[in-house]
């Protein structure tokens, strides 16, 4: 079950003026109004896709991290880079991208 920001989040992207009903104890979504024609169907696809994104993205390096590890590197400390990628993977691989 996806969780409600995503689902609103994934409304607001097909369709900003869309008029909805969430109720996430049975997980059902009432499109009341829709100018797009959006359906539910399209609504889950692309909640999967924003929570997708959200995860890795609370997840991954920070950018600080990041500049630190490049800087290292630079100077000839390649630790920090490869800790950093390798913690990457291990988002991209906890986090798979939906189908």
């Amino acid at each position: 079950m996806i969780s409600r920001e995503p689902i609103v989040n994934a409304i607001k992207e097909l369709d900003s003026s869309c008029e909805f009903e969430y109720n996430p104890e049975d997980d059902t979504i009432n499109i009341i109004k829709s100018d797009l024609g959006i359906t539910e169907k399209q609504i889950r696809d692309k909640a999967k896709l924003v929570e997708y994104k959200s995860k890795r993205l609370s997840q991954y390096p920070s950018l600080d991290e990041l500049v630190v590890a490049l800087a290292e590197k630079e100077e000839g400390d390649d630790t920090m880079w490869k800790e950093v990628s390798a913690k990457r993977q291990k988002v991209k691989t906890d986090n798979p991208k939906p189908e």
